[in-house]
């Protein structure tokens, strides 16, 4: 498990490459946070690797909107911790 502790943000991770991506790291221990706009793929992966034991947490989130940005690393924040003090601007 070369992840296990660690948190990665997959933008676009509800499907095609990215839902691969959210998949693989979650196998491999991380704690997976599912960026995209579809709601409805989002939710189901998201169930299906906490199914499977892994951590995953779906935030609907569109990338072109900044505070869509913002509130995505503060939600995967508050729900897998943080090193250090981050600071989004």
């Amino acid at each position: 498990m070369r992840m296990q502790n660690k948190t990665a943000i997959v933008t676009g991770g509800a499907q095609g490459i990215g839902k691969a991506y959210s998949i693989g790291l979650a196998r491999e221990g991380a704690n997976v946070v599912i960026a995209d706009l579809d709601e409805a793929k989002g939710r189901l992966l998201e169930e299906s690797i906490r199914t499977s034991g892994g951590r995953a947490l779906f935030v609907r989130t569109d990338v072109s909107k900044k505070e869509d940005t913002i509130a995505l690393v503060q939600k995967a924040v508050d729900a897998f911790g943080a090193m250090g003090s981050p600071s989004v601007r």
